[in-house]
């Protein structure tokens, strides 16, 4: 990213691409990200932006701007006065924003994004803030565009992998036997984890973080045909390492959903041993340490587990229904205005 279309590119692993914090009416940031190719095959990309914690009110009055290989620096007033915002921070950040394209081997493009604070904004915003962060995140996968024997068909399913998860959360420790529940949006999705009364805590905790950090082991699972497996390091700083009650941690978007539930299995990683976990029909069946629940509706992931290590997600995307029945149907009361939602054969 830089700010003004030159050469002068910065990877974006480290720093903020957005990070003032004196907005003012009338006030614009700018910024452009150039995405690269690197590659000698094509692909499709999916780009979205996040929030990473809570969205402040000033969101509410801030513009976004978003142009695709601009001709002119949106730095030049009268250029972004000649664009239309494409909404204000609080919904692109909430998913509004989600744009995607092709690319080909070694070629790049430029995408300008503009933060413009409503002229408009009264005092009622003087002490607000944008709120914590938000990121961008590029995903990408074959484009059916290289052929072999047969065409060029053969990964025109290509999936986009499931959406990252935040790397930490924090939640307040109200009292060392007390119940706290951390529901904070990640990626866009709504993580939970809830720390049950009784839970051991290291001693002087006064804030729980959590950690679900994404991680490539793939180690002593043998993967068939039609399947994919995806590992996630969890982990609650400041939860005692003696602890053994279980504490239910919602993985958000962990795999896909419409899965049928006998097609989703899980090991947690205990002592360097895949232990297998047991799934349960509903979030309220989780009873003991090591089951997990699969909601086919999100792709969410419940587990339920006292201690903290790798836990895997291993499922069959293509697999036929496995005679299993759920419990309830996906969603929906059968009325008219809300019928049911079938997920799945499940």
């Amino acid at each position: 990213w830089n700010t003004d279309m030159s050469d002068n590119w910065k990877p974006v692993d480290n720093d903020a691409i957005f990070d003032y914090d004196r907005w003012e009416p009338g006030y614009t940031e700018v910024r452009y990200v150039k995405i690269v190719n690197e590659g000698n095959l094509s692909l499709k990309y999916l780009m979205k932006l996040y929030p990473l914690g809570e969205v402040g009110t000033l969101a509410d009055v801030i513009d976004v701007y978003y142009v695709e290989n601009p001709t002119a620096p949106i730095g030049d007033r009268n250029t972004l006065a000649s664009l239309a915002p494409i909404g204000v921070l609080s919904d692109v950040i909430n998913e509004l924003f989600n744009t995607e394209g092709k690319m080909d081997p070694r070629e790049s493009i430029v995408i300008g994004i503009a933060l413009k604070m409503q002229e408009s904004a009264g005092n009622e915003y003087k002490k607000a803030s944008v709120g914590d962060s938000f990121t961008i995140q590029l995903m990408a996968t074959q484009l059916a565009n290289e052929s072999d024997a047969f065409g060029n068909s053969y990964d025109s399913e290509s999936k986009y992998p499931a959406e990252l998860i935040n790397e930490s959360v924090s939640a307040p420790v109200e009292n060392e036997n007390g119940a706290v529940k951390n529901d904070t949006t990640i990626n866009g999705r709504q993580a939970s984890a809830i720390i049950p009364a009784g839970v051991e805590l290291e001693e002087g905790v006064d804030t729980l973080t959590l950690n679900a950090t994404e991680v490539s082991d793939n180690s002593n699972i043998t993967l068939n045909d039609g399947q994919e497996q995806r590992a996630v390091d969890v982990h609650i700083d400041g939860v005692s390492k003696n602890n053994t009650i279980p504490m239910p941690i919602t993985l958000p978007a962990f795999t896909y959903a419409g899965l049928n539930a006998g097609n989703v299995n899980m090991v947690h990683i205990e002592d360097d041993v895949n232990v297998a976990m047991t799934p349960v029909d509903s979030i309220s069946d989780l009873a003991t340490h090591n089951d997990f629940y699969y909601d086919p509706a999100t792709g969410d992931v419940t587990v339920y587990i006292a201690g903290f290590s790798v836990v895997k997600v291993t499922v069959e995307t293509a697999a036929p229904w496995t005679g299993n029945f759920a419990t309830g149907f996906a969603g929906g009361d059968g009325s008219e205005a809300d019928p049911y939602l079938i997920a799945n054969a499940d």
